[in-house]
């Protein structure tokens, strides 16, 4: 920003205070020129200086009409102050140009001129025809030429792939046998090209006619490599950009990492495809706005001939995308996550759901109070009320939750509905939304999950859920870019690496009014957002890449995630323990302030059966208080065969479909050993808690909490109490434990306030101390002291781990990181190698996360190799990369230089190699320079440099 002020200050100011010193003017006469009477003296220049200042000198270019050099004249210099000049146009190829002049003096540029003039050829490409201007890797773009007019002597086709930097990659020939000056033959010429995954995304279809060994004609089309980039880390912006800059735009954004565009309009151009950039097309918004008769607009979401025709109508709109390449098809941003209408169609639907979830019409008039014949005779409670208000007012919750969760379900099933419509035109289409959901509202993550293949909500808890759940490959990410200070801007960009999103999400590039856009009006970056680009240089360099491929690990902690509860914790009295979001950010806030890791896991998976009891010590029951009896009977094996359970407060005082459960006969009232009369209030009052846990006395004073004072204790021991209410109930239960806490976590000192006396935390230490959970790694204070509000994250890639240490906020802090066991340790902010150590000492950075590898034998250099060192221009060099006695996957960059020094960008490319030798294809252009080029390898870890010359002939 700097360097184009300064020019652009010096150009008002010498554009203000001098007035031109030479007149100049060119012309091309005759302006159409035959290439058969080239060279041609045709350009005529005339300048005359009103001040001089000494000889002058005239650059002189010959510009074809793509902006291009064709031809540099020798320079001119004249001592005249006035005169004239001519010179002759050179053999050219037909087409259209400019002739470019500059008049130089010693006081610098004094004026310039253009002219244009065009090169006309009988012999002539008539038509290039494509097949199909688009392919997938492995398939072939192809098409035939056409040629007109008289064919010339010793002519010849050229055939090549160019890409937007003008290499010509890949060139075919083909010798056209017929004599001069004879009839011409219109029969066309057939091409193809196989495309090969080093092709860029972009590339010009480029046919010149040759005669002898001199261009006489030439003409193009463009084509596309369909590339989605995934498996990668990506940064994507919302929109592209349009108009003339368009391409310095694109190319500005590429510089800082962009490599995936969200448009709302179609945008398929050129540009975005010339800088490797691919697309999510904002193809809907799906919204729940009803007509006047309840029903759903544009269309109820079953009624099938409208909803597919609506469908049907959005898919032909981006169609072309497609031919692109699509990261993903998004259904919109902050659209609904939920919905249902009174049309006939939907309610015939919701009739069937009810079927599969009670499956006797029994069932489901018990659950309701109801005496419905059959499920096709259900109805609403009134036949306008959409969302089962009245049941709600009527305390009849199952029936208005039935009608919540349908509702769930409903918006599940239309995102399917879209993302088979879009693999039917993309069979490698990924579907899903963005910028909408929120935990704590009641959103069925488990089905959205299992319905879409990716989310990127707003940053929350939700990201915890979705990660834990999500299967591999699964796109998240969230949205960012609404502040303008560096720190804010870094929180959130470290906080989804850490949370394990495979890509940056920002809003948007272009903003310069109350939030921040990637770039200033000058196409630089922001400050902030250069500072930002800088801090995270190492995920684009490998890291973002590598912990996608990476395992991310926790201790053995799951937290439920149960969506009728969500519901039920808004009934009767559950808002007054606090709200169901809040005590989950606590649990997250709290677990991760110890040092720890977890994991959600859904009702929907207890039963379907999906929960792994040995892979969990701990499982944390979060204001679980609809509980069915298919999770029960998991929670209470889980507790069986060894696991701990613990429950904050009021778990199962309803069923799965919120129906209160008698009094006395909580759904887990018997594992707790407790019996529950559900009390219209909370007691609020100061608590205590003085007992032992894992063998260690734990005492905790605090002066409000929330309980329930309806637990009575039958069986077990409590360990605190408010007022005469018992809390932190520990019992026996076969191999492994329960424990009731009975208070709201949310009102518990915050164990992250400086002010909060030691012995909170340490109680919690305990209580998962007590189920075997302890860090893994342990954080410390350099006097050894708990460290506060500092994440500890860690993945798996065969024997190495990966640890992240976090800081949203605060101040900078010296600690020290004790690890179970001496392993040889990676600074990856600082790129280097601090040594072999069972504990290390480092400093923690507010905003900004710091990673390490830990791997236990040293990692040693790239190991890489050409197939041949030596290559002609034309062909693709081989790199063989691998890292010997690497014992999981490495990221390793790739760059090529030229004989200049000057880098390939196009060449550039991180590698996930191992042990086993990993291949890059690094084609050589059939224009790029000949000489020594130099290929350079650096692994992350290390951040050593391997070097190998290949010889360019």
């Amino acid at each position: 920003y700097d360097h184009w002020q300064e020019r652009l200050g010096r150009a008002v100011l010498w554009a203000a205070n001098r007035a031109p010193q030479v007149a100049l003017s060119i012309s091309v006469k005759p302006a159409e020129l035959g290439r058969d009477a080239l060279p041609h003296e045709a350009v005529a220049m005339s300048w005359r200086s009103m001040n001089p200042a000494g000889p002058l000198t005239f650059d002189i270019r010959l510009r074809s009409d793509d902006g291009k050099v064709a031809v540099r004249l020798p320079d001119q210099r004249r001592d005249d102050g006035d005169g004239t000049l001519t010179f002759a146009v050179p053999v050219l190829s037909a087409g259209g140009y400019h002739v470019n002049v500059r008049a130089r003096s010693e006081r610098g540029v004094e004026a310039w001129a253009t002219a244009p003039f065009t090169v006309t050829c009988s012999r002539r490409v008539d038509s290039i025809k494509l097949d199909r201007d688009w392919a997938e890797i492995g398939q072939q773009i192809s098409g035939e030429v056409t040629l007109a007019g008289r064919p010339l002597a010793r002519e010849r086709l050229q055939i090549r792939l160019v890409d937007p930097r003008g290499r010509i990659l890949v060139r075919q020939e083909v010798a056209l046998d017929v004599a001069p000056n004879v009839e011409p033959n219109d029969e066309p010429v057939r091409f193809r090209f196989p495309i090969e995954s080093w092709l860029p995304m972009l590339v010009r279809v480029e046919v010149a006619l040759l005669a002898g060994q001199s261009e006489v004609t030439s003409d193009y089309r463009f084509a596309r490599v369909v590339k989605r980039h995934r498996a990668q880390f990506n940064f994507l912006t919302w929109e592209s950009p349009i108009g003339p800059l368009a391409d310095y735009v694109e190319e500005a954004l590429a510089d800082l990492g962009v490599t995936v565009q969200l448009v709302m309009r179609l945008n398929t151009s050129q540009e975005i495809a010339a800088h490797e950039i691919a697309l999510v097309p904002y193809t809907t918004r799906i919204m729940a706005s009803y007509d006047e008769n309840g029903v759903m607009r544009p269309a109820c979401w079953n009624d099938e001939p409208s909803i597919d025709e609506h469908v049907k109508n959005i898919l032909e709109n981006w169609r072309p995308s497609r031919q692109h390449g699509v990261f993903a098809y998004s259904l919109g941003d902050e659209t609904v996550t939920r919905g249902s209408c009174v049309h006939p169609a939907c309610l015939a639907a919701y009739r069937r759901y009810l079927e599969t979830k009670y499956e006797t019409i029994d069932a489901l008039n018990a659950s309701w109070g109801t005496d419905f014949a059959g499920f096709g005779d259900v109805q609403l409670s009134t036949p306008t009320d959409n969302d089962e208000e009245v049941a709600k007012a009527q305390k009849n919750y199952p029936r208005w939750y039935d009608r919540r969760a349908f509702q769930n379900y409903n918006f599940a099933q239309l995102c399917k509905r879209f993302g088979q419509a879009y693999q039917a035109i993309d069979p490698e289409a990924r579907t899903g939304f963005e910028g909408a959901g929120r935990f704590g509202t009641g959103d069925d993550f488990d089905l959205i999950v299992r319905a879409n293949d990716f989310w990127a909500p707003y940053a929350g808890a939700g990201d915890e859920v979705i990660r834990s759940i999500a299967p591999p490959g699964f796109i998240r990410s969230n949205w960012m870019g609404y502040s303008k200070d560096a720190d804010t801007l870094l929180a959130n960009y470290w906080r989804m690496i850490t949370r394990g999103c495979d890509s940056v999400w920002w809003w948007m590039w272009q903003n310069v009014g109350e939030w921040n856009g990637l770039l200033m009006p000058t196409l630089s970056p922001f400050p902030a957002v250069r500072e930002l680009s800088k801090d995270t240089q190492i995920v684009r360099d490998g890291l973002g890449t590598l912990l996608i491929h990476s395992e991310m690990l926790d201790d053995g902690i799951a937290i439920l995630y149960s969506m009728p509860s969500v519901y039920a914790a808004g009934l009767e009295a559950g808002p007054s323990y606090g709200s169901f979001g809040s005590a989950h950010t606590t649990w997250s806030r709290l677990i991760r302030d110890l040092g720890l890791q977890y994991r959600y896991v859904t009702d929907g998976m207890l039963r379907r059966g999906e929960f792994d009891p040995k892979r969990f010590k701990a499982l944390v029951l979060a204001r679980s208080e609809a509980i069915g009896p298919a999770e029960a009977d998991v929670i209470r094996r889980f507790a069986q065969e060894g696991g701990t359970v613990i429950a904050d407060l009021r778990p199962g005082i309803y069923d799965g479909h919120c129906n209160p459960m008698p009094a006395g006969g909580g759904a887990l009232d018997d594992l707790f050993g407790i019996r529950a009369t559900v009390a219209p209030d909370p007691l609020v009052g100061e608590a205590v808690i003085d007992g032992t846990l894992a063998g260690q006395p734990v005492r905790v004073e605090w002066n409000k909490t929330a309980c329930e004072p309806g637990v009575t204790l039958i069986d077990g021991e409590a360990l605190g109490k408010c007022g005469q209410v018992p809390l932190v109930i520990v019992r026996k239960v076969g191999r492994g434990q329960v424990v009731l806490l009975n208070f709201a976590v949310s009102l518990f000192p915050d164990i992250r306030d400086p002010d909060t006396p030691p012995t909170a935390a340490r109680f919690f230490q305990q209580l998962f101390a007590s189920a075997g959970i302890r860090p893994a790694i342990k954080v410390q204070a350099e006097g050894g002291q708990r460290i506060r509000r500092v994440e500890t994250s860690r993945w798996r890639n065969g024997d190495t781990q990966m640890l992240a240490l976090f800081r949203q906020g605060g101040e900078g802090e010296n600690v020290k990181v004790i690890l179970p066991e001496a392993r040889h340790v990676y600074d990856l902010r600082r790129r280097e190698y601090l040594g072999e150590f069972a504990s290390f000492s480092t400093k923690i950075l507010p905003n900004r996360a710091t990673f390490f590898a830990l791997t236990p034998e040293r990692v040693g250099p790239v190991k890489m190799l050409l197939g041949e060192n030596t290559m002609a221009r034309g062909q693709v060099a081989r790199a063989s990369v691998s890292v010997p006695g690497a014992g999981g996957a490495r990221a390793v960059r790739i760059s090529v230089w030229r004989p200049d020094k000057q880098e390939v960008k196009t060449l550039r490319q991180v590698v996930m190699v191992d042990q086993a030798e990993a291949t890059c294809p690094l084609p050589i252009a059939y224009n790029d320079p000949t000489g020594t080029w130099t290929v350079k390898a650096v692994e992350l870890l290390t951040n050593k440099v391997t070097t190998v010359p290949l010889q360019v002939r």
